[in-house]
């Protein structure tokens, strides 16, 4: 490779050095785009999963209180007599 790289004229020399720099930062760019995207998927799973708990937890509270108010209801009937 030294050999073919000596062997070359200058202009060569040089398009070979831009070509390997240009291919280099374009290497680059893909692996920060690529770990960018995931940053911000893993960011948006975190956020999805968060709205999800909290969806969880209000529709365990709320079944909490429903059944609190059936409870009650059917407390108060009893108390009335209106199943007899």
């Amino acid at each position: 490779m030294k050999k073919f790289f000596i062997g070359m004229s200058i202009n060569k020399q040089l398009y070979f050095g831009i070509f390997g720099i240009f291919a280099l930062f374009c290497f680059l760019c893909l692996i920060l785009i690529i770990l960018t995207s995931l940053k911000f998927f893993f960011i948006y799973n975190t956020k999805v999963n968060s709205i999800f708990n909290e969806m969880d937890t209000n529709i365990a509270s709320l079944n909490g209180e429903n059944a609190d108010i059936f409870g009650q209801l059917v407390f108060n009937q009893e108390n009335l007599k209106l199943f007899s």
